[in-house]
């Protein structure tokens, strides 16, 4: 008899950076991640391609980066003469490919997805958009709706393949109309995951189980730790409550830790943990928790790094933890990122991959495990993110900005005032501050000597070989697309004082019209 395949438990959460993980020597309390990567395998150079939620978690589900998205808001969306803008746009579609959920499922598996999905069609084009601020999710009338539109959430994940999906949060929770509906509810996760293992814990087939959180993004975990736990998106309920540790230990762990304040990051991180945990812990409890891959990772790192290819941007943290193949406490250096997932669980997992499935990833199974001997090690990364492309190998990074001609008359003719940013809008204050060659049309960077980015060499006649080397590695990437991209050609204009004037107003715009930065979200 063959031996089982393994199940797989794999866990998101969302805007997180190394310094919100106690493993990568983070002031703070993270416990079972920090178990998974003593007892597991870290892959230190583990990247997204797209670093904001929908293109991130498209990567993650498809294999393949998020410029292939045939979504027709996506396909449509831009001129067919110009670049395409990769924001929050990427829709995953049934009809239109696979996912990593159905590919496990054709291969003989029980799937499940529970928490935030954030990569499919908006709630105005399902027709779900039916709520007013103040509406009461304790009236009847609002309760009906909510458990409707709740319906057709589980209802499209299932579509994507997976036999099983609760708790779904569309986006993120700030961005539901209804106010009281706002706070995270991790318990309300925690009990869609844990009925997920229950049910078909003891099936016959492996199963694969994608838990994604709405945390650390915001709003405000304390507030939320603070609200009523049994509001869920489907208004008050009850049978989850106790399925996490009480979240008035969240304050206390943190008061009683040395050198841990309590924070908007560190809240969320300890309350996420303890969803973790609490899955962990269903497992132990069944005896599957040695037979089961356990992959901690993010969808990409946070604030003033997020919505940029700058490694504040693309860098994320990626554990692993699977007894008997992983050896405990193991590194791996190896260039990776979230288009690898797929073609790694399908090779864990003993899965082919179905013939129509596009794929730009590959197995990450041989550094997972270290045995590297006979296979070949990527030089290079690809990202994308709005109207910039970059590419990276170990030592040097490239990044190219182009705006659409378009946007760029927009400028030159005085029809707007500021500088367009890297996604096409005004609103990268923090990234601009952080690095201060944001708006630069070509950026190469040396990353072993200047890791932050804040040295554009491009301009430098000392490294015109390495430029040109980079830019051939970038354009070999670009022509496997279907839109333009020009990496020859750069208006003067964005090399004008003038423009640097523009740039320099969009980067003082006042941060405080957000929310979140205005209520420390972040």
């Amino acid at each position: 008899m063959e031996p089982r395949r393994p199940n797989v438990l794999l866990f998101i959460s969302d805007d997180t950076d190394f310094s919100m993980l106690g493993y990568s020597g983070g002031a703070a309390l993270t416990p079972s991640i920090d178990r998974i990567a003593a007892e597991g395998v870290r892959l230190t150079r583990y990247h997204t391609a797209s670093p904001v939620c929908t293109p991130a978690r498209y990567n993650t589900l498809t294999g393949h980066y998020a410029g292939r998205c045939p979504a027709d808001s996506f396909r449509n969306a831009f001129p067919e003469d110009e670049p395409y803008c990769v924001g929050w746009n990427t829709d995953l579609l049934p009809e239109r490919e696979f996912s990593l959920g159905r590919a496990l499922q054709r291969g003989g598996y029980v799937t499940g997805y529970v928490g935030k999905w954030h990569t499919g069609p908006s709630k105005a084009a399902l027709g779900v958009d039916w709520f007013e601020p103040d509406d009461d999710p304790a009236d009847p009338a609002v309760v009906a709706r909510l458990k409707e539109r709740q319906r057709i959430f589980v209802e499209q994940v299932k579509k994507n393949g997976f036999d099983y999906a609760a708790a779904i949060t569309w986006g993120n929770t700030d961005d539901r109309k209804m106010k009281k509906l706002q706070d995270h509810n991790l318990e309300w996760t925690a009990k869609g995951a844990l009925d997920f293992l229950d049910h078909h814990g003891g099936d016959e087939r492996p199963f694969f189980l994608n838990v994604a959180t709405t945390t650390i993004h915001g709003p405000s975990h304390i507030n939320s730790l603070r609200s009523d736990v049994r509001l869920t998106g489907v208004g008050y309920q009850d049978d989850h409550v106790g399925c996490m540790p009480p979240r008035e230990s969240v304050f206390e762990r943190i008061e009683q830790a040395n050198g841990v304040e309590l924070t908007h990051r560190t809240a969320g991180a300890l309350w996420m943990d303890d969803l973790l945990g609490a899955v962990i812990g269903r497992l132990r409890e069944m005896g599957l928790e040695d037979d089961t891959i356990i992959i901690y990772t993010t969808d990409h790192n946070c604030f003033d790094g997020k919505a940029t290819c700058c490694q504040g941007g693309v860098h994320i943290p990626f554990v692993m933890r699977w007894p008997g193949r992983v050896a405990a406490g193991s590194r791996s250096d190896a260039l990776t990122q979230h288009i690898d997932l797929l073609p790694t669980l399908l090779d864990a997992c003993g899965v082919d991959r179905p013939g129509a499935m596009v794929v730009d990833g590959r197995s990450m199974l041989p550094w997972l495990t270290g045995r590297p001997q006979n296979s070949q090690e990527r030089d290079e990364l690809f990202f994308e993110m709005g109207y910039t492309r970059a590419v990276a190998t170990r030592r040097w990074k490239y990044i190219a900005f182009r705006l659409p001609q378009r946007l760029v008359e927009q400028m030159k003719s005085g029809e707007v005032d500021r500088a367009y940013d890297q996604v096409g809008r005004f609103g990268s204050q923090l990234q601009a501050q952080r690095y201060p060659h944001y708006w630069d049309p070509d950026q190469l960077y040396d990353l072993e000597n200047d890791p932050e980015e804040q040295h554009n060499l491009a301009g430098d006649p000392d490294y015109a070989d390495v430029l040109a080397e980079m830019k051939d590695r970038l354009r070999a990437c670009l022509e496997t697309f279907d839109r333009p991209f020009d990496l020859d050609h750069v208006d003067d204009f964005l090399f004008s004082d003038r423009y640097r004037e523009m740039a320099r107003k969009t980067a003082e715009i006042d941060m405080n019209r957000f929310e979140w930065y205005r209520k420390g979200w972040y």
